[in-house]
């Protein structure tokens, strides 16, 4: 019985680590680097665009969502690497004498200090808080392409059609 509830927590905790592999955190970072540097390709390319709605601003907080989101993951993906590394060094007898770090506890957790609670804490209140403020901020995006028209269209069509795609393209992966 006890090794099917342990062969359990293995599996669950690998079900919920597969979102911070190093392949899948490097390819969000790709994917919001991508964001970022076509954000400011067409602020440089429409600086001539006058538009009757702040697209530009929109584009600079949707920018500085992604960067904050980066973060956020890097920081998850360290915190979970550390511990990771940490539970092998404990399974493995890592100690010089061949005795287990975790000590007097008697069962194979490690201790977590309270920088890595405080760390992961942070991280995952920020990456809460940026979530919820991007569904804020595509709210915002999406009434100012609209509430914009074909006036926007036609005067600022690089700056307009950036941020429609952007907001069509949320509305697919969420």
């Amino acid at each position: 019985m006890l090794v099917r509830e342990t062969a359990a927590e293995h599996v669950e905790e690998r079900q919920s680590d597969w979102a911070y592999s190093k392949p899948v955190v490097i390819l969000d970072i790709i994917w919001n680097l991508a964001f970022v540097a076509a954000g400011v390709a067409v602020l440089v390319l429409s600086t001539e665009e006058r538009a009757n709605m702040p697209l530009r601003l929109w584009i600079v907080g949707y920018g500085l969502q992604c960067l904050l989101h980066m973060g956020c993951v890097c920081v998850e993906y360290r915190r979970r690497r550390r511990r990771r590394v940490g539970f092998g060094t404990v399974a493995s007898g890592g100690g010089n004498d061949g005795s287990s770090i975790s000590g007097s506890r008697g069962d194979s957790g490690d201790y977590v200090t309270l920088a890595q609670l405080q760390d992961a804490s942070i991280a995952k209140h920020l990456e809460s808080a940026n979530t919820m403020f991007s569904f804020i901020w595509w709210i915002i995006g999406f009434y100012w392409v609209s509430a914009g028209g074909q006036a926007l269209a036609q005067d600022s069509p690089q700056l307009y059609w950036f941020v429609h795609h952007l907001c069509c393209f949320n509305v697919h992966i969420s």
